[in-house]
């Protein structure tokens, strides 16, 4: 409901703190209030309010540093400047960082609640679009996982056909008896149920994730990987997961499916880099295994997964497109460049972290940095 959102005042002036409290509250709306930026740094670090109202003229760090603060944190956060007469030039300047619009003192109460109830309008819109654009994502990926399995499928196929093959010879011969059929059924059932699994771990995998929750990222990465590993192994190619010391507790808080979605763009580009790079040489060079690694480590209250191939890495003039919406380096053929933009956006907006690429040893290493919920005693 739109008159559930929360607001967020930043004003030094107490009067001007509750005279604009008691309108939003008399509408509907849950207010939370700061006297200067960095308590309102610490209430949108612990509250994420949907529309944060800015005061430009404050003790401490002026509104424009509070502003690229509140951008920091959290990208969806709506910023309303308040600013008097002849500070608009400075609103101007704070819609040029982000700012969604400014108020002119004394406010008005019709220009308030308008601003606010279109503030809130357009985050809701951006949320939609990006929901879009996340499935969009998915479906994208979908034609391949499907060639994954159909890739780890045939081997149980083959297995169950030749156990037929064998059954049928073995009756004709008069060599049937109940321990060879017993045998020959568990065999089935057990390609079966791997075949099965891989069809769960399918259908989990593009499930929308409606709540977020607290997850596990070792199991996160993990089943990732069982429906990667095998298609990657048969492109020469290893896949090494290294825990850490603290295997377990490596706890995340998001929607675990997009978690994984995430890792499922930056693995496959890893494994596209390798083979295209084989590719130009005429083929893995011998004694050279393609390899991406996967490292979970801790760092204060941060958990750091190190995606790392050695796929030749990213040229200079790439690496500050990388994320940018539609920018691919696969071609048009090979690659629709949403991938990595929306993997940035389910890092940086849906689960408060940080990611970035670099070059490093004859490949590139995603870094994805992480709160870690652990922390937060709910575990």
């Amino acid at each position: 409901m739109i008159h559930m959102a929360k607001i967020l005042i930043i004003d030094d002036e107490e009067i001007i703190r509750l005279s604009l409290s008691d309108i939003l509250t008399d509408y509907g709306y849950e207010v939370i209030t700061a006297s200067d930026g960095t308590k309102g740094l610490q209430l949108c670090r612990d509250t994420m309010p949907e529309v944060v109202l800015l005061d430009q003229r404050m003790p401490g760090i002026s509104g424009i540093e509070t502003l690229q603060g509140i951008r920091a944190l959290d990208q969806d956060a709506q910023v309303v400047f308040i600013t008097g007469h002849a500070e608009v030039n400075v609103a101007v300047e704070a819609i040029k960082h982000g700012a969604y619009d400014f108020l002119v003192k004394p406010v008005r109460p019709d220009r308030l609640l308008t601003t606010i109830a279109r503030a809130i309008e357009r985050l809701r819109l951006e949320r939609q679009n990006r929901e879009l654009l996340i499935q969009q994502s998915k479906m994208a990926a979908m034609g391949e996982m499907i060639g994954f399995i159909t890739h780890q499928w045939k081997q149980p196929l083959n297995a169950i056909g030749l156990i037929a093959q064998d059954i049928e010879d073995t009756h004709q011969y008069g060599q049937m008896d109940t321990a060879y059929l017993k045998t020959s059924v568990g065999e089935i059932m057990g390609q079966v149920t791997f075949m099965s699994k891989t069809m769960d771990d399918f259908r989990d995998f593009f499930r929308p994730s409606k709540q977020s929750a607290i997850f596990d990222a070792v199991r996160a990465v993990e089943d990732t990987l069982s429906l990667l590993s095998e298609h990657i192994k048969k492109s020469g190619i290893d896949i090494i997961l290294n825990k850490g010391d603290s295997e377990g507790l490596f706890y995340l808080r998001g929607h675990p499916n997009e978690f994984k979605q995430v890792l499922l763009n930056i693995i496959n580009n890893a494994r596209d880099a390798i083979l295209s790079q084989a590719s130009e040489a005429g083929g893995i060079p011998q004694g050279r295994q393609g390899k991406i690694s996967i490292a979970l480590s801790k760092l204060n209250r941060h958990i750091l997964i190190a995606i790392t191939d050695n796929g030749g890495g990213i040229a200079e003039d790439m690496a500050e497109k990388l994320f940018d919406p539609y920018f691919t380096t696969k071609g048009p053929q090979k690659g629709t460049g949403i991938g990595l933009y929306i993997s940035k956006v389910i890092i940086e907006n849906r689960m408060h972290g940080g990611i970035n690429v670099r070059n490093s040893d004859g490949g590139a290493v995603f870094t994805l940095d992480l709160p870690d919920a652990g922390v937060e005693g709910e575990v």
